[in-house]
């Protein structure tokens, strides 16, 4: 029969392996936890962006920057927020795909940059670079020049600088500009945003917007509130 004291140390003993069991448990929770919180992709990403001197298979950092806006957008997960910002002017050379994400271009210092739109062929047409929104993204340009380097007539008139892939997954998105100028040559037969994207454009402090060449197909002079598939601070296009 065991005595008192041995009971005691029995439970004394009994209540250590518990805590050690516990500890050990916690300890493999919680390294459990940490690798569930580094697996998730980081929703908030800022990169820089040099076309003159940067490497897409870059880091994206101030001394490492990337080459193309692109490269950018393709490294944030759907829904994130991606902070681009430019480190030279910036000339687009293709369509660039910007998919299911909130993309912020600004420049990545006092300077103002300019971002270069121009007519390529493409399937026996002349079209605009840009950018192609997919997925119902938003687009937001801070101090920046957007600036139309073609003056040809010939371009198709669905041309806009923002344009949709024609599919289901791509007719919505937002674009804002902020304290932009834009420079649209009267010659150039296209517009900012394609008619088959359904927008809302917000324009503060913007220089050199003009009538009709907001939105393809859409007339000079157009009042927006009788514009069902566009939301906007501007009262005509």
């Amino acid at each position: 029969m065991t005595t008192l004291a041995e009971q005691i140390a029995q439970l004394i003993t009994s209540n250590e392996d518990l805590q050690a069991y516990f500890l050990a448990k916690r300890d493999e929770i919680n390294a459990a936890v940490t690798a569930a919180v580094a697996a998730v992709p980081q929703s908030t990403k800022s990169f820089y962006v040099d076309q003159v001197n940067g490497d897409d298979a870059a880091v994206g950092a101030q001394d490492t920057p990337l080459k193309t806006i692109a490269a950018a957008a393709a490294r944030t997960p759907s829904g994130g927020f991606c902070t681009v910002r430019l480190m030279s002017d910036y000339t687009f050379t293709s369509i660039e795909n910007v998919m299911g994400i909130h993309l912020t271009v600004l420049p990545s210092g006092d300077e103002r940059r300019n971002l270069n739109f121009q007519s390529i062929e493409q399937s026996g047409l002349r079209v605009m670079t840009g950018i192609r929104p997919m997925r119902s993204p938003s687009i937001g340009f801070f101090k920046i020049n957007l600036n139309v380097t073609s003056t040809e007539a010939d371009i198709s008139s669905l041309a806009g600088l923002f344009s949709s892939g024609h599919s289901a997954n791509d007719i919505a998105f937002t674009l804002a500009l902020i304290q932009c100028d834009l420079d649209l040559p009267d010659a150039w037969n296209g517009a900012l945003v394609s008619e088959f994207l359904l927008t809302s454009l917000q324009a503060y402090t913007v220089v050199g917007g003009k009538p009709g060449k907001w939105m393809t197909s859409v007339a000079a002079g157009s009042l927006t509130k009788d514009l069902p598939f566009i939301r906007t601070n501007l009262v005509s296009l």
